[in-house]
């Protein structure tokens, strides 16, 4: 069990070192104190109006997480549920996925349900999120070739040839060739594979996945828990486009730019670094840039979009952990 706990500790380790390797690169040779001054050009109106948005985000949440539980017969309140899931966020950014556990352990203690009742919710609300973000993925890649093929260009390795990655006949005849060679190796060897520990929790992880998605057809209003799923992305949309719009240069790029921004900023968010720190930034500035925006400005837009985020899910998470034992006094007695 401790070699466990310590294996975990160095992997996220590894993975914050990372970011902060990635954060270097990408703000190297910039000056502190102009940063600073820049920052102060945002207009705080917009700020405070994404800190709007963001909060309705998380009662959205709190609404569609009690969804879940309600079927196996408890019924936390939205109070809880709200405070629970602003710790949730308070949680990742000191050590990924503590968050999950923090936000179940909230409800066990002040509303009674059952840990290990949770954890099937919390999955499949992971699933949920997990596949919106996959299609609005795919409407970037269906939509936005374009830019795709620029975000590519921009970062890729030197192949020796001129044309975008996207658009190249080796790119794609290499990718084709090892998709086929692939799935001919796994169709042969498929009896061999099926007994690879890795693959055997692969193919749990894949079960799970399915049964927690297709529990949500056993709600009682199964379009209400997608439209609270649609709406969570929507108001994150509303989060990136206002702050953006409260900076001159990054004001005029509409809503396509901060549609772009949301999604590739969300992919940095995937990996498992603390809070997105080093890759939200990479993936933010990239696509502002491939959308027109100076280096220098896409650089400053990146950081304030995520540290807005990241002091206002602190400053919110420290509240909730205080108001929950106050609103709460009967519980705790």
């Amino acid at each position: 069990m401790a070699r466990i706990k310590i294996g975990r500790i160095l992997k996220y380790l590894l993975f914050f070192s990372i970011g902060i390797v990635i954060f270097y690169f990408v703000y190297r040779g910039q000056d502190p104190s102009e940063i600073w001054e820049n920052i102060k050009k945002f207009k705080i109106e917009w700020i405070l109006l994404s800190y709007f948005f963001s909060i309705f985000s998380h009662v959205l949440r709190a609404l569609r997480w009690r969804m879940l539980i309600n079927p196996l017969g408890y019924y936390p309140s939205l109070k809880n549920s709200f405070l629970a899931i602003l710790i949730m966020y308070l949680a990742n950014f000191i050590f990924p996925r503590l968050g999950e556990v923090s936000r179940c352990g909230v409800l066990t203690k002040y509303e009674k349900v059952p840990f290990a009742e949770q954890v099937g919710t919390v999955v499949t609300e992971r699933m949920t999120d997990f596949i919106i973000l996959i299609l609005i993925i795919l409407t970037v890649v269906v939509g936005q070739l374009d830019f795709l093929s620029g975000f590519f260009e921009n970062n890729r390795l030197e192949f020796g040839f001129d044309k975008p990655l996207l658009q190249s006949w080796i790119f794609w005849g290499i990718f084709v060739a090892l998709i086929s060679i692939s799935a001919g190796l796994i169709y042969f060897l498929r009896d061999k594979i099926k007994t690879i520990p890795v693959i055997i929790k692969i193919h749990d992880l894949i079960r799970k996945f399915i049964e927690g998605f297709l529990s949500i057809r056993k709600l009682g209003k199964p379009w209400l828990f997608i439209f609270y799923s649609i709406m969570i992305y929507f108001f994150y949309f509303l989060m990136t486009y206002t702050i953006l719009m409260g900076y001159g240069p990054t004001s005029e790029l509409g809503a396509n730019a901060a549609f772009l921004v949301m999604v590739m900023g969300s992919i940095g968010m995937i990996i498992p670094v603390q809070g997105g720190f080093g890759t939200y930034h990479f993936f933010a500035i990239e696509t502002l840039v491939i959308l027109g925006l100076s280096r220098a400005d896409g650089q400053l837009a990146a950081l304030v979009l995520h540290g807005a985020t990241t002091i206002l899910m602190i400053f919110v998470g420290l509240v909730a952990l205080l108001l929950l034992p106050l609103l709460n006094q009967k519980v705790e007695k």
